[in-house]
């Protein structure tokens, strides 16, 4: 049987990294994500928000209980402001309370697609501020990890 390696410290980060185990449940990252979706993502977004749609949706914007950002709460049109549509489409409307066929969408830009230019004014800001959020993340974790005598 190999000999046991011992180190100093050794105890403390395993009790931090128990800790950190369930970082998602503390209270210090709850209000982290509450805090960085207030003070960093929401902000950046309606600075980003460039016409009276993005504007509006942007209103909308807030941080739920555990720090995701929620958008459209009450203007069905938000997710269009946000990421556009194809426009021109034909598609059933009722332009006079009687279906018929119309060619819309074009209240909102064309279509930003789902990768990594997506969006108008919510993502653009978060990638704009990933370095921000990345260093608040950062900070809560030495904190957490540091927190009461940690490796």
């Amino acid at each position: 049987m190999p000999d046991a390696v011992e180190y100093d410290g050794f105890d403390e980060a395993r009790r931090a990294l128990k800790r950190l185990e369930d970082v998602d449940r503390t209270r210090q990252y709850r209000t982290a994500n509450r805090e960085i979706a207030n003070e960093v993502v929401i902000p950046a977004a309606r600075a980003n928000a460039s016409t009276k749609l993005e504007r509006k949706a942007a209103s909308t914007l807030s941080a739920t209980g555990d720090g995701a950002v929620r958008l459209g709460k009450g203007f069905p049109a938000a997710l269009g402001a946000e990421f556009g549509s194809d426009r021109n489409q034909r598609r059933m409307g009722r332009p006079h309370g009687k279906s018929v066929p119309v060619v819309g969408w074009n209240q909102f830009k064309p279509w930003r697609g789902s990768d990594n230019g997506a969006g108008y004014f919510l993502w653009p800001a978060i990638r704009e501020q990933t370095d921000e959020i990345v260093n608040r993340y950062d900070q809560l974790f030495r904190d957490l990890f540091d927190d009461d005598g940690g490796a």
